[in-house]
């Protein structure tokens, strides 16, 4: 392995959908890597019948309820949904690749591989049952029988890019270098836009020693997935084997920075309605600089409760970086009315001495207590301007305070 790439895993679950002999023909398009939503065509097969929907077998609500869970990532409800259906259709090819679908998520690989080994049985010509089977033993590290299955999907659907991408993972596991990249080239021939095959040929380039051919996919696959850390990562490694420092340095930051929000990610995807979340992602994305991202999340938390004064200083901080004095004004103006912080009046202070606004400026200094090189040059500026306006003793006065706060002044 060449020295500083991290091994890219990535397959990907093949949709679900029922296939009842009505339901077949309107459920073909999703198994065979479409873009609608299972959900979607579940409901397009339902309605296709032309009876209400209460009139729907119980077996065909329990797995409609099923693929909703499992659209959701919610695996373990959409697991108890796929087995009481099965409870009472306990040879459904579909439910059964379905449930197949969900142990693979849940990491229980003997129950998926059953599961999908009776589908199989039960419906020969069930590509997503094959392709599904064919993680579950890429994963349990059986890559010649994964070869098999994916090959068997492949001959089902021949125009799979998904499929000669998750091949061409398992021959790269091979070392099956020839193969490996000739899947993956006809998975990107078949959608240029198909991101783990763009990252996964950018490994399997960098394996075989092609860094420029390598360069080409990882850039492609971070122009595709710009917050994908892993992108970076490999992307880091390539630049370090073309002997370029200085950019692998710039993409192993951004690596780091992207994993570390995810976590930020993760508690706003678990609580959409906490303003803590926000706030503490807003905090994060200030931090890096990217204020653009923290002033939405910002403005988000003092959407979900507009009553904290902390919101609004935070936001004014980074909107006075950002250049927009007037709304940093308006947002200290606000927390100011909740409670007379000195903070507020701190960066009020600091917005208004950036607008030119000297008096204000002191004012709120004095009001925060801050007595520091911002004031001084406050009283500096301020006793400039009041002697181009022929105020002598003002301009004295201003420039005395100046320096009892610093000395070093100059006028």
């Amino acid at each position: 392995m060449r020295k500083g790439w991290l091994l890219l895993i990535v397959l990907s679950v093949t949709g679900m959908g029922y296939c009842g002999v009505t339901y077949r023909a309107a459920l073909e398009r999703w198994f065979a890597g479409s873009e609608a939503p299972a959900t979607e065509a579940v409901a397009e097969a339902v309605t296709s019948t032309g009876k209400p929907a209460v009139e729907v077998p119980q077996h065909k609500q329990l797995y409609s309820e099923g693929v909703q869970h499992y659209d959701k990532q919610q695996f373990q409800q959409a697991l108890v949904a796929f087995t009481e259906a099965l409870k009472l259709v306990p040879d459904d090819a579909i439910i059964l690749a379905a449930r197949g679908s969900c142990y693979l998520m849940l990491r229980d690989s003997e129950h998926a591989y059953n599961d999908l080994s009776k589908a199989i049985e039960i419906d020969p010509k069930m590509g997503s049952a094959y392709t599904n089977r064919g993680m579950v033993l890429v994963a349990r590290g059986q890559l010649q029988q994964a070869v098999a299955d994916f090959t068997s999907a492949i001959k089902i659907s021949p125009d799979s890019s998904l499929l000669y991408s998750n091949r061409g993972l398992a021959y790269m596991k091979l070392k099956n270098s020839d193969a490996c990249l000739a899947d993956l080239d006809k998975a990107i021939e078949l959608d240029p836009k198909n991101l783990n095959a763009r990252t996964n040929r950018a490994g399997a380039r960098l394996l075989a020693g092609l860094f420029d051919l390598a360069l080409e996919d990882a850039t492609a696959a971070i122009e595709l997935a710009p917050k994908r850390p892993d992108n970076y990562l490999l992307r880091e490694s390539i630049f370090k084997n073309l002997k370029k420092p200085d950019l692998a340095a710039i993409d192993g930051a951004r690596a780091r920075q992207l994993a570390a929000v995810r976590g930020y990610d993760q508690r706003v995807e678990r609580a959409p309605a906490s303003p803590d979340a926000y706030f503490s992602r807003a905090e994060f994305y200030a931090d890096a600089g990217d204020w653009s991202a923290a002033l939405a999340d910002y403005s988000k938390a003092i959407e979900l409760s507009p009553e904290i004064d902390q919101f609004y200083m935070a936001r004014a901080e980074v909107l006075l970086q950002n250049g927009e004095h007037e709304r940093a004004i308006a947002d200290c103006n606000v927390a100011i009315r909740h409670s007379s912080r000195a903070r507020a009046y701190s960066i009020r202070g600091d917005a208004y001495l950036a607008m030119g606004n000297f008096d204000n400026a002191i004012a709120d200094y004095v009001q925060a207590k801050r007595f520091d090189a911002s004031l001084a040059s406050a009283y500096l500026q301020r006793s400039q301007a009041l002697r181009l306006q022929g105020d002598e003793a003002g301009a004295t006065a201003d420039l005395q305070q100046a320096r009892a706060i610093d000395p070093s002044l100059v006028e």
